[in-house]
């Protein structure tokens, strides 16, 4: 997913509500590309990260996304099933 995408996706709203005003600590910046990530951690908890601008704005856990996700997110972001989208690793 391209990072037009995930931006689109989320709306400029949620994306201002986002970085409006906001301190972005450096130290939690990931190198990766703008885009919803899957990821199953060494303890086997999975998780979904949406990335913009390499900072984490939403972190969904698998069990959550199974259960029908989050309400306040776009349906390709929370009800996809977990594994839909490639590794953060």
């Amino acid at each position: 997913m391209q990072s037009d995408d995930i931006k689109d996706i989320l709306g400029k709203d949620t994306l201002h509500r986002i970085f409006n005003n906001r301190h972005l600590n450096q130290k939690l910046l990931v190198d990766v590309p703008d885009g919803i990530y899957d990821h199953v951690s060494k303890q086997g908890l999975g998780w979904r990260m949406v990335y913009i601008d390499k900072f984490m704005t939403h972190i969904i856990s698998s069990s959550w996304i199974e259960k029908g996700g989050p309400s306040g997110l776009p349906d390709v972001i929370s009800k996809a099933p977990f594994g839909t989208y490639p590794d953060i690793s």
